[in-house]
């Protein structure tokens, strides 16, 4: 504990968080917004595709990363509310994934 030369004391803990929380709004302040942004930027889809061949199978994985504008643009497009509970939301993605797997085509040996 410390004291001032007007006898006010001031635990040492009270001035460390006080420290920190000066430190972590200043941190805060000189960060750029754009730090907190999707790292392959606003408008990115990236998509990626893992395929696993066994004997006998083939799976693919198929994963779409979708940034903040182009997520609520498919949103405001479908009328979708960000709640994973929402039924609206599940029926949205079971009729993609029927939509991307529709457009998939497997050959083997020139046989489908």
């Amino acid at each position: 504990m410390t004291c001032s030369q007007d006898h006010r004391c001031v635990p040492a803990r009270t001035r460390f968080w006080k420290f920190w929380n000066a430190l972590m709004v200043a941190g805060i302040l000189a960060c750029p917004a754009g730090l907190f942004a999707h790292p392959m930027g606003n408008f990115s889809i990236s998509h990626y595709a893992g395929i696993h061949v066994g004997q006998g199978f083939i799976e693919l994985h198929y994963l779409i990363d979708m940034a903040e504008i182009p997520t609520f643009q498919e949103f405001q497009q479908n009328d979708l509310v960000a709640q994973a509970d929402d039924p609206r939301v599940r029926s949205y993605l079971s009729n993609q994934a029927e939509a991307f797997r529709k457009g998939l085509f497997l050959t083997l040996n020139g046989k489908p």
